[in-house]
């Protein structure tokens, strides 16, 4: 009975610590965390909020979408988990969903900041007509590419302006002015995955042989692109990279978070995703194109990364169409 009281008083007590977009402790488990892979190119975010304002001491939170927030003025300090960051003006962090963080902000000046709130594209995660509901995730992107948290913006970056065109289109009340603010949320991840890509090579580990290491590695990526349909191993991914296949393995894990056959999965339910939009080819047909010719496979394949077969996702895809 004792037990149980304490069960109900922390459900109690996380209850009223959430709200519609963050979440203070305790947090509940927050692992293992659902992924989803999504290419580059298919990144079409979805804007929740998007404000500018002072900014005070944040405790440690959870969020449940994704967030970019810029110092305008004012400095303090972010913890991201176990890591601590001071700011300043200039600095920008991304903060990404279920994972604790809070910000401290020193009395001294105020602290000024542009912040969005947003999702990366439709349907992910899957369950997002109820944000606080959602369960942790994490989102994946191809080509070993990873989320850029923290930037320092060179002077007068053209992010800035970028950031405060979304928040003003966001908020005006014409249709084509949230569309537009779209269209600069998208330069601003631009500019930012270009600002880290540029800062991965200027680091002072980024030796000549990693450099070679990384080129080498893409091959292997594109080697997946061009031959979805085809009974790849992991042998032809390290023959196209030009490189062991321990040494591959590795790498994969390196930077993409995984091992090259669960990469593969990925990449061939995320294109299958697309081709089952196609009332015009089977479930059979849409396997085949993605390499997994086998009905019963691609379904297990498919329900094991998506929670559904390949026609449970037909069917809620295709929903409320006109015929």
């Amino acid at each position: 009975m004792a037990s149980l009281v304490v069960k109900m008083a922390a459900a109690i007590k996380m209850k009223s610590n959430s709200s519609p977009y963050q979440r203070q402790p305790p947090f509940g488990k927050l692992s293992p965390r659902k992924e989803y892979w999504v290419e580059l190119s298919n990144i079409h975010p979805s804007i929740r909020i998007a404000h500018q304002g002072s900014l005070a001491n944040i405790d440690e939170r959870i969020i449940f979408d994704y967030e970019i927030v810029l110092f305008l003025t004012g400095q303090g300090r972010v913890t991201i988990q176990s890591q601590t960051i001071d700011f300043q003006a200039g600095h920008l962090f991304l903060f990404c969903p279920f994972v604790p963080h809070a910000i401290e902000v020193d009395a001294s000046e105020p602290c000024e900041h542009l912040a969005i709130h947003f999702d990366v594209t439709q349907g992910v995660p899957l369950a997002d007509d109820c944000l606080e509901e959602r369960g942790p995730y994490e989102v994946r992107l191809s080509h070993g590419l990873a989320w850029p948290t923290h930037l320092v913006l060179p002077s007068s970056h053209s992010i800035e302006s970028m950031l405060r065109r979304v928040i003003q289109m966001h908020n005006a009340p014409e249709p084509i002015a949230r569309l537009s603010s779209l269209t600069y949320l998208s330069q601003v991840l631009i500019e930012m995955f270009t600002l880290e890509a540029h800062r991965d090579v200027g680091h002072k580990d980024a030796t000549f042989s990693q450099a070679v290491c990384r080129i080498k590695f893409e091959r292997s990526i594109r080697y997946v692109q061009q031959h979805l349909a085809s009974d790849i191993t992991v042998d032809d991914l390290a023959d196209a990279a030009e490189l062991s296949a321990s040494y591959i393995t590795r790498l994969f894990k390196q930077w993409v978070g995984t091992t090259p056959m669960n990469y593969l999965r990925q990449v061939r339910v995320e294109r299958a995703r697309q081709l089952l939009a196609d009332v015009d080819l089977s479930i059979q047909q849409v396997g085949a194109q993605v390499g997994l010719r086998d009905p019963y496979h691609f379904s297990k394949v498919f329900r094991r990364i998506d929670g559904l077969s390949p026609s449970a996702f037909r069917q809620m895809l295709l929903a409320g169409r006109k015929t």
